[in-house]
């Protein structure tokens, strides 16, 4: 009998036009349809969706099918889509799947939020 993998999805509004989507725990086979469904509910709620995954070890290919998925939501929604991360593993694997040419990747969720406090306009998606 297979361990129940664990990932823990915690949402946080640092600014109104942002939400930060905090992931850790395992992105699996198993839970990669939970992340994409907590992820795409934020959608369309606001302009910006940080996805956190620098708690995260690695991600399956399912996730990464399931966050280019989520990229092609997020433009018909008009949200900007965005990952932090910082783990070797995570980011070979958007570079690997080309995600980390469609969606901005960064070190930490505070930065981008930092970046989009700041910018004129924030609340508007750049094509």
């Amino acid at each position: 009998m297979r361990g129940a993998t664990k990932l823990d999805v915690r949402l946080h509004v640092p600014i109104p036009d942002v939400v930060v989507v905090r992931v850790s725990g395992s992105v699996d086979e198993a839970t990669s349809l939970e992340l994409a469904r907590r992820v795409g509910q934020q959608l369309g709620r606001a302009p910006h969706v940080v996805i956190d995954l620098r708690d995260v070890g690695s991600l399956c290919e399912r996730s990464l099918r399931l966050l280019s998925a989520l990229h092609r939501r997020a433009v018909a929604t008009s949200t900007q889509l965005h990952v932090s991360a910082d783990r070797v593993d995570v980011l070979c694997s958007l570079r690997r799947s080309g995600l980390d040419k469609l969606v901005p990747v960064r070190p930490a969720a505070e930065l981008v939020v930092a970046g989009l406090a700041v910018m004129p306009g924030a609340d508007r998606v750049r094509a």
